[in-house]
């Protein structure tokens, strides 16, 4: 699998062989600690990517870009002047977002199925996994 002798290849390369699928789209824009973002919130505080109304809107700012990507409020802070808004609890002054869909939406690209899709390519169905009852071949 390594061409070269003490060379690290990582999975996506070894399976894919350094390519991108056919759907995909190298991101230009990076987020990065200290990026500001608007978020639309919905009743239990999680973020709306599908456009319809929102509950609340808040500014949040990056403040960790590991595996998952942390903002916290950058308006209201806990104990501060600002009260919450009614219905919503302090939990919502911390968002993490990991998934590709949800990174998409924060630097305004489309996801990969919304790409795939308007590139007319079809991605197949997710398997149904057999369920097996005891005493029962499958």
């Amino acid at each position: 699998m390594q061409e070269k002798q003490g060379e690290k290849k990582t999975l996506r390369e070894i399976i894919l062989g350094g390519t991108l699928l056919p759907f995909s789209v190298r991101m230009r824009i990076a987020i990065r600690k200290g990026d500001l973002f608007q978020l639309p919130l919905n009743k239990d505080g999680e973020i709306i990517k599908d456009g319809s109304e929102p509950y609340w809107s808040s500014w949040y700012r990056v403040t960790s870009t590991a595996s998952l990507i942390e903002m916290k409020s950058a308006v209201i802070k806990p104990g501060g002047e600002f009260t919450m808004p009614l219905g919503l609890k302090e939990s919502i002054l911390v968002r993490k977002a990991g998934s590709a869909n949800l990174m998409a939406f924060l630097i305004g690209c489309p996801s990969a199925s919304q790409q795939a899709e308007k590139l007319n390519l079809r991605i197949p169905p997710t398997p149904i996994e057999a369920t097996k009852k005891p005493g029962e071949l499958i």
